[in-house]
């Protein structure tokens, strides 16, 4: 806190560089003034005073945009604060179990939807071919093998809208508990988050 001294004074008045009378505020008199004369303030210059010692008062009277802008020392912390209960470990930890369940989801539907096109494919006919069965033969869209995977594909699938679902609602909770973007998942997967 800087601490001044407040003059006022009846005659107190300096001469501009050029001549003209100057009141206590170095500014020039108007012409036709009351006569009345502002307060002068006079800032103080012990140096003992922390804070004026640390203040870096530029020329024109208070402190630079830097010096207002600068954290003080003791206001950051190595340690950052927990958000929602949980600190910046925790919910990288999170969001990279998320996201590596929606990886692992979309790969088992991707492998399960290859191994279904490549029975069909050895069928002589493609997954999108609509014909009836014919006389009860075992076509390969109709094994027990295509039965499987079908199964499996639709399995997959919930699996898939699961972790769909659980990253939003974790990206949701995140939002709703103010937790910085930069903290939800590894370095390099939160930056490829903030592009898209």
């Amino acid at each position: 806190m800087l601490m001044g001294c407040l003059l006022i004074g009846a005659g107190v008045s300096t001469a501009a560089e050029d001549g003209s009378p100057q009141s206590d505020g170095g500014r020039p008199d108007a012409e036709g003034a009351s006569g009345q004369e502002e307060p002068l303030f006079v800032p103080s210059s012990r140096s003992g005073d922390p804070a004026v010692r640390g203040a870096q008062v530029p020329p024109g009277g208070g402190p630079g945009l830097d010096a207002l802008l600068k954290l003080p020392s003791g206001f950051v912390s190595e340690r950052s604060r927990p958000v929602a209960g949980a600190n910046e470990s925790e919910w990288r930890r999170r969001f990279d179990k998320a996201v590596r369940r929606l990886a692992e989801a979309k790969g088992a539907l991707g492998s399960t939807k290859r191994e279904l096109d490549e029975i069909a494919e050895t069928g002589g006919s493609n997954q999108w071919s609509v014909a009836p069965p014919v006389g009860g033969n075992s076509t390969p869209m109709n094994s027990p093998l295509s039965f499987k995977l079908r199964q499996e594909l639709k399995r997959n699938r919930e699996e898939l809208e699961v972790a769909e679902r659980s990253l939003r609602e974790l990206r949701i909770e995140a939002d709703l508990a103010g937790v910085p973007q930069s903290w939800r998942g590894s370095p390099a997967e939160s930056v490829e988050t903030q592009r898209n």
